[in-house]
C-alpha cells in the first residue's frame, strides 16, 4: 500500500472510533413492549428515575413519584406520574419516553478549528460535517502526525539511495569500469548534497519570510483595530494585540475577529474564488463579530448629532430675538430724537 492509502485508512479508522465513542452521549433508546396489561421499558433510563416496572409495581412507583412531585395527597387514579392511570403506567411512561428521546444539540465547531481543518486539506463542508469539534481536532492531529513521518521517510529513502549502491568486485569488472562507476557515484553524491543544502536554505528562507509576514500582519491588525476609534476601546482594548492580557475579554474579542478573517479567506480559497484584500476581510469580520457594538456606536453618534443640532437651533433662535429687540429699541430712540428736534428744540 502507498503512504496515501495507509493515511486514508488510518483517518477513516480514527473517525469511526470517534463516532463510536460519541454514541455513549446520544439519546437513550426507549422500547415499549405491550403484552396484555403489562408494559416493559428497556434501555438505560438513569435520566428518567430508573423506571422498570409493570402491573402493580408500576402502580406503586407512580404513587411514590406523584407524592414527591405534588407534596402528597394525590389520588391514585388521578396520578400523572410514570405509572399513569389504573396502574397501567402508559401515560407517565409515554412522557418519560419523550423526555428520554429528546434531541441533544450538537455543539458548533469554532471558526478557529474550521480554519485549521481547511489548512489541513479539508473543505468547509467536510469540516462542518463532523459530529463534534473534538472529533475534527483528532482527525486534524492524525493527518499532521502522518504527514510528518511520510516526509521524513521520503528524505531518508533519498539519502539511502547512494549508500545502497554496491561496490564493484575487481575480479568481475575492469579497473576502468570500477573507476568510472566510483566517479559517477561521487558526482551524484555531491549533487545530492548540493540539493539538500538548497532545500535547507529554502526552508530557512521560508521560515524567515513567514516570521516577517506574521510581524507585518500583526502590525496591520493592530493598526486596523486602532482605526476603529476610541469608542471600541472598551470592547477591543487599547494598544497592540500582544500587550493585552490573554485572559481578558478584549483579547478574546480580537482573537475572534482574527479567526473570522482566517475563516473567510479559507472559504474563498476552498470555493476557488479570488479572496478580497485583507482590509475588506477585516471590515467583513468586524461587521459580523462587532455587530452589536457597532449598532450601539451608531445610535450614540446619531443621538449626539441630534443633540448638537438642537443646541444650534436654540442658539440661532435666541440670537434672532436679541437682534430684533436691539433694532426696535434703536428705532424708537431715533423717532423720539426726531420729535424732540422738530417740536421741542426751540422751546
Amino acid at each position: 500500500m502507498t503512504v496515501e492509502e495507509v493515511l486514508a485508512t488510518e483517518i477513516e479508522a480514527a473517525v469511526e472510533e470517534s463516532l463510536e465513542a460519541e454514541k455513549g452521549f446520544e439519546d437513550t433508546e426507549v422500547k415499549q413492549e405491550e403484552t396484555g396489561g403489562d408494559v416493559k421499558i428497556t434501555g438505560d433510563l438513569n435520566s428518567t428515575s430508573g423506571l422498570a416496572a409493570s402491573g402493580e409495581e408500576g402502580k406503586e412507583e407512580g404513587k411514590q413519584n406523584d407524592n414527591e412531585g405534588a407534596s402528597g395527597g394525590v389520588d391514585e387514579n388521578e396520578s400523572s406520574g410514570p405509572a399513569g392511570k389504573n396502574g397501567e403506567g402508559t401515560e407517565g411512561e409515554s412522557g418519560d419516553a419523550q423526555a428520554a428521546s429528546g434531541s441533544i444539540e450538537t455543539p458548533a465547531i469554532s471558526e478557529g478549528v474550521l480554519g485549521l481543518a481547511v489548512q489541513a486539506g479539508f473543505s468547509l463542508s467536510e469540516a462542518k460535517s463532523f459530529g463534534s469539534e473534538q472529533t475534527l481536532l483528532k482527525v486534524i492531529q492524525i493527518v499532521g502526525e502522518k504527514n510528518t513521518p511520510a516526509k521524513e521517510k521520503e528524505k531518508e529513502e533519498q539519502a539511502s539511495l547512494l549508500s545502497d549502491l554496491p561496490k564493484l568486485d575487481p575480479e568481475q569488472y575492469e579497473p576502468e569500469a570500477i573507476e568510472t562507476f566510483n566517479k559517477m557515484r561521487d558526482a551524484i553524491q555531491k549533487q545530492q548534497e548540493t540539493i539538500e543544502q538548497l532545500v535547507q536554505g529554502n526552508q530557512q528562507s521560508q521560515e524567515n519570510q513567514a516570521a516577517q509576514n506574521e510581524r507585518e500582519i500583526t502590525a496591520w491588525f493592530d493598526g486596523k483595530v486602532a482605526g476603529l476609534g476610541k469608542q471600541y476601546e472598551k470592547t477591543l482594548g487599547e494598544g497592540s494585540h500582544g500587550s493585552l492580557n490573554q485572559g481578558s475579554s478584549q483579547h478574546a474579542k480580537r482573537e475572534e475577529i482574527a479567526d473570522h478573517i482566517s475563516l473567510l479567506a479559507a472559504g474563498y480559497a476552498s470555493t476557488g474564488r479570488e479572496s478580497p484584500s485583507l482590509d475588506v476581510l477585516f471590515d467583513q469580520a468586524t461587521k459580523f463579530v462587532l455587530q452589536d457594538e457597532m449598532s450601539g456606536v451608531k445610535e450614540k453618534e446619531l443621538s449626539d448629532r441630534l443633540r448638537n443640532r438642537a443646541k444650534q437651533h436654540v442658539a440661532r433662535t435666541g440670537s434672532t430675538k436679541v437682534g430684533t429687540l436691539e433694532t426696535a429699541e434703536a428705532s424708537e430712540k431715533e423717532l423720539i430724537d426726531k420729535i424732540d428736534q422738530q417740536f421741542f428744540k426751540n422751546r
